[in-house]
């Protein structure tokens, strides 16, 4: 029995209207109280009567709403549910009446126990509001029977709203005036086991130039099947920094199948190596991940030399030179442009690739570049290497000059003219050996 207790308390409501009709739009709603992990829920049992009824239910439809605050107040947001959709699943005589206690034995009020479809709507930890609605098949109701509780006259929180008034208001016994009655309802979801996965047990920020910034991320994820509840994160210390994600602030809830992020960034001062051990608190396991990183130097373009000079070069002749592009620094070079030289210089080979041009530190590689003067006169051309290790400039030159002077060539002679011309040649080397001789 359901006992209203007139005599004892003074107590004069049976039931409150939450009727869907032609004569009125009303409801009711109680607060609930999702404790730290978060609930999923998949059906709520209500409970309703209409006066006259027998045992077999005449509920035919039940619409429900949960709101995360007082229903209809401010700031207070509906978070599931409409007035529209009909929700009941089934609705059973609960073997129990609503009587008073000078009726005991009245059985013109069964009360039904009706279950409705919420979907696997999860919720973090927080405070809620059930509100409902009924439609019945008699002239009477459907109404609420408000919590009984021997020798207590305020049992719950509950409020209802009346299309009379267009409102909400406290649901006030009508013998007493005592705010509030409570609506007794239950709330069914899955038993499980929450269990916090991470994404990784290490978030490396790899090599980063001391002075800069590099950022990580983390996801956190429920993999059990109840609700996750994140009580703690430890602290990051220089060089990382926690510096957001979707996580939010502690206590963190996830449903099962949820996740959220964790972003860390590191800012090395030096070029050494760092790492932490950040600890996790939930019921779902304790797990811990490494923040890690390497401080490195800055990269620093260099060339083996400042100028290449090809020297004189016949005009219409070719003349080549080399100069080593170096990274000195400590992390990644990455050129991205070098001057393209103009005639008569050209870039003619060596072992760098085109631009961009990646070099790891202490790596090297040549560029080969080529002189070639079609006409005379001095030229030179400065060359730029830009990289962000800076954009150290050389510069090539060279002179075009005549080519040698060509000699005369020899004639093959024929005839007495070429006995005569060797005549010659011997007298003359006769002669100068006389001279020799004295």
């Amino acid at each position: 029995m359901s006992t209203l207790q007139t005599d004892s308390l003074g107590l004069g409501t049976l039931g409150f209207g939450h009727q869907l009709s032609a004569g009125g739009d009303n409801r009711v709603a109680d607060e609930f109280v999702v404790p730290a992990g978060g609930w999923t829920l998949n059906c709520a049992v209500l409970y309703a009567y209409q006066t006259g009824s027998t045992t077999t239910s005449t509920i035919t439809a039940v619409n429900v709403r949960i709101w995360d605050g007082p229903p209809g107040a401010m700031g207070s947001n509906i978070v599931f549910g409409d007035t529209t959709t009909n929700r009941l699943t089934a609705s059973a005589w609960t073997n129990a009446y609503r009587v008073t206690e000078t009726t005991a034995a009245d059985t013109t009020r069964p009360i039904m126990a009706q279950t409705v479809n919420l979907g696997g709507v999860t919720l973090p930890a927080g405070t809620y509001w059930l509100d409902w609605q009924s439609v019945g098949a008699l002239g009477s109701g459907p109404w609420a029977p408000p919590i009984s509780i021997l020798g207590q006259g305020i049992t719950g929180n509950g409020q209802q709203f009346t299309s009379s008034s267009g409102a909400w208001a406290p649901a006030v016994d009508g013998g007493t005036g005592m705010p509030a009655q409570g609506f007794p309802f239950l709330l069914l979801g899955p038993v499980g086991t929450p269990t916090l996965s991470l994404s990784s047990t290490t978030v490396d920020f790899g090599s980063v130039v001391a002075g800069q910034t590099a950022n990580g991320t983390l996801t956190l994820s429920n993999t059990g099947t109840a609700g996750l509840s994140i009580t703690a994160i430890g602290a990051a210390t220089a060089p990382f920094t926690a510096t957001g994600g979707t996580c939010g602030a502690m206590p963190i809830a996830l449903a099962p199948a949820a996740s959220c992020t964790l972003t860390y960034s590191f800012t090395p001062t030096s070029a050494t190596s760092s790492s932490q051990s950040i600890a996790i608190t939930s019921n779902g396991g304790n797990p811990s991940f490494t923040l890690q990183g390497a401080g490195v130097g800055a990269p620093v373009a260099s060339l083996s030399a400042s100028a290449l000079n090809f020297g004189n070069i016949a005009v219409s002749a070719s003349g080549n030179a080399t100069v080593t592009l170096s990274n000195t620094g400590g992390s990644a070079l990455s050129i991205t442009a070098i001057t393209a030289p103009t005639a008569p210089f050209t870039h003619s080979g060596g072992t760098c690739s085109a631009t961009p041009i990646s070099l790891a530190a202490g790596a090297s590689c040549t560029l080969i570049y080529a002189f070639s003067p079609t006409a005379l006169g001095s030229f030179s051309q400065p060359l730029t290497v830009t990289s962000n290790g800076g954009s150290p400039t050389f510069t090539l030159s060279g002179t075009g000059v005549s080519g040698a002077a060509p000699r005369p060539a020899v004639v093959p002679a024929s005839g007495s003219f070429s006995l005569v011309v060797l005549a010659l040649l011997t007298l003359g080397f006769a002669a100068f050996a006389y001279a020799r001789r004295n």
